[in-house]
């Protein structure tokens, strides 16, 4: 009574590589964004500018400086002096 060509089956699995395709995309581009959150994370750390954290009640000493970058709580950074 009916024929059928097969062209519902092809359309939904189509829509189905699309979305499969998609999802990838969208995994691929938040790895990249997280990944760029890390290296801004370091490039503001004591430790990711060539500093020492030490702890607040010590010096830094006298061939080092302390600088702005973060810390721990109840730490500070010392980087080497420039001149």
């Amino acid at each position: 009574m009916f024929k059928s060509n097969g062209k519902g089956v092809e359309l939904a699995f189509n829509t189905i590589i699309l979305i499969v395709i998609g999802l990838l995309v969208l995994f691929v581009i938040g790895f990249f964004i997280m990944r760029g959150g890390m290296t801004f994370n370091s490039g503001t750390s004591c430790e990711g500018n060539g500093g020492t954290c030490i702890p607040f009640t010590s010096t830094c000493g006298e061939d080092k400086q302390l600088a702005a970058w973060s810390c721990g709580s109840s730490q500070r950074c010392c980087v080497t002096k420039t001149i």
